[in-house]
């Protein structure tokens, strides 16, 4: 077999199988594009309006499908959950009305279980929480960020315990601590104050999805935590925290 009938042979075999359209001219086209020079240049010319390829005077034009897209699916490992209930918001430091008003912020927030193991929050002043320690019904986070303004500097820290319950539900136990560092120059005079506050607080959740204990599951099997001995308690008093 020569050569120009081995082009043929294999130029109307990969037709076949990419494009069974354009079969009846894969011969030519493949001979057109090896011979280089005009006849490639004509292969990539679209005279007039009409698009496509060309090969011997033949337009070949593949047109999408008019098929609808299908149903957006869930990101994978992704779980949200929403303050259902905030069953207890006690003060570690600070007064109980100040305990309130975080537990009232929280109030309807949706948290976000990804499938790195964080938990975030629609709420801006809620830290992204990072996993520490897992098992089959609780996990453990922790976690903080820093405010800042033209005069003050406000750090919250979070360590969080969540503890699947039945269903769709869970609770999520929160240990929150915020120390804001003010400092104002007036006349030449400098001013400075800091003022510190921690709270225990109780959220009852409900999931949307799988169940918690489920997401847990397909988490911790996917993604490990980078700590697995981490034995930190929430019900632990929070450190002081320094300026």
């Amino acid at each position: 077999m020569t050569t120009p009938d081995r082009l043929d042979t294999w130029s109307v075999r990969i037709a076949e199988w990419a494009a069974p359209e354009e079969t009846t001219f894969a011969a030519q086209t493949a001979r057109a594009y090896a011979a280089g020079g005009t006849p490639r240049r004509h292969l990539f010319s679209s005279p007039g309006r009409g698009g496509g390829s060309w090969a011997g005077g033949v337009a070949t034009t593949v047109c999408p499908s008019r098929a609808a897209p299908r149903d957006p699916t869930r990101p994978p490992g992704q779980r949200t959950f929403r303050t259902l209930d905030v069953t207890s918001a006690d003060p570690l430091s600070g007064t109980r009305s100040q305990a309130q008003e975080v537990g009232d912020r929280l109030r309807g927030v949706r948290w976000t279980l990804h499938d790195d193991g964080t938990l975030t929050a629609d709420l801006a002043e809620v830290p992204v929480l990072h996993t520490t320690s897992v098992d089959a019904t609780t996990r453990l986070l922790t976690g903080e960020r820093t405010e800042r303004t033209d005069v003050s500097a406000t750090t919250t820290w979070m360590r969080a315990r969540l503890v699947a319950g039945a269903g769709r539900t869970a609770r999520l136990d929160l240990v929150r601590a915020a120390t804001r560092d003010m400092r104002v120059v007036v006349d030449c005079r400098e001013f400075t104050s800091t003022s510190s506050t921690a709270q225990r607080l109780s959220l009852a959740l409900g999931g949307q999805g799988l169940s918690f204990g489920s997401a847990a599951r397909v988490i911790r099997d996917r993604y490990p935590p980078r700590h697995r001995h981490v034995t930190a308690s929430c019900a632990r008093e929070p450190r002081q925290a320094g300026r």
